[in-house]
């Protein structure tokens, strides 16, 4: 996939703002290594969702909304302030830990 599908990344922003209505949500618009990277600061509670590019790629907008509400990500993200999720390529997302212990 060449840049990206600015509907699809618009769809997982409102979803993500749906879901977290009460947080600040930002996206960075560039790939980086992981994927796209959302950030949600919640009541001083910071987490970051990456999505890789090959999960955006091969799904439609409806399809990555279905699979995130299987993952129920407000239950998901509980009590795990500072840590990355990454969605992966198959759609699983992986808890990759606390974003400062694990950049020691």
């Amino acid at each position: 996939m060449t840049g990206f599908d600015q509907e699809k990344i618009d769809s997982v922003f409102e979803f993500l703002q749906n879901e977290f209505p009460d947080c600040s949500i930002t996206v960075t618009p560039q790939l980086d290594f992981w994927g796209f990277n959302f950030t949600l600061l919640c009541d001083n509670n910071l987490y970051h969702l990456t999505i890789n590019e090959s999960f955006l790629a091969d799904h439609d907008t409806e399809q990555i909304t279905k699979r995130f509400r299987i993952y129920n990500l407000p239950l998901l993200f509980s009590g795990k302030t500072n840590h990355r999720f990454i969605v992966r390529a198959n759609g699983e997302i992986k808890d990759d830990g606390n974003i400062y212990e694990s950049s020691k």
